[in-house]
């Protein structure tokens, strides 16, 4: 198969300039979001633990490596309602059922219930310890699969580049502030100035905001 065509590129995170009512709305989604997930951890947990306990489980588990012993733990899987997709259903009904679902859209939902069940599913396999539940203000991001979800994200990122195109022009930033190196800055453009090379990559990364925002491309928000 051919290699995967990979672009050039870079990550820097922005500090969002955000009204207190903005700020006020993202800190009630950002604990809403902690609230499903430790509820989709719990649970996830709990059906591992009566998977674990079954006697089906335990045939499985001394079956011969093969296609049979396989199968048979998919039954057990199913039977304890123990996968991606079964907790995907829990997770929605806990949010249609109280105050999450006001705050949360159905793919936001989905995403928290995967990231619960891909750390139990690592912890049951020994690659890590056990999961342990988030508290207040340990929800440091929120993941959908398209703007949808947070229909308001782009004109915060928009308004933090302003802001940076601001600082650049009254010299106040400089390529360091991306994590580049002058050499990797001085790539990005033509003119040889530090002032004209953060001006050109705030304007790359204003418009690739509004084209992204335009596409249906999902923009994270994280907090501080």
């Amino acid at each position: 198969m051919a290699p995967k065509a990979t672009t050039r590129s870079f990550i820097h995170e922005f500090q969002l300039v955000a009204s207190p009512k903005e700020d006020r709305i993202l800190e009630v989604r950002f604990n809403a979001g902690r609230n499903l997930y430790n509820a989709c951890l719990s649970e996830a947990l709990t059906r591992l633990s009566a998977m674990r306990g079954s006697d089906e489980w335990k045939t499985a588990r001394n079956m011969p490596h093969g296609k049979a012993r396989t199968a048979t733990f998919h039954a057990v899987n199913d039977k304890f309602g123990y996968g991606e997709y079964s907790l995907h259903k829990y997770a929605a009904r806990v949010s249609r059922t109280c105050w999450i679902g006001d705050h949360l859209d159905s793919l936001t939902t989905q995403k928290l219930a995967s990231m619960a069940f891909t750390a139990v599913k690592e912890y049951q396999f020994g690659k890590r310890g056990k999961p342990r539940f988030k508290r207040y203000g340990w929800m440091s991001s929120l993941e959908g699969k398209n703007n949808a979800a947070w229909p308001g994200a782009h004109l915060l990122l928009e308004r933090a580049m302003s802001g940076l195109q601001h600082q650049a022009a009254n010299g106040l930033s400089t390529p360091a502030s991306f994590g580049l190196n002058q050499r990797q800055s001085r790539s990005l453009v033509k003119d040889g100035s530090m002032a004209a090379e953060v001006r050109d990559i705030a304007s790359i990364a204003k418009e690739a905001v509004k084209a992204a925002h335009a596409a249906g491309v999902f923009i994270a928000v994280r907090t501080p």
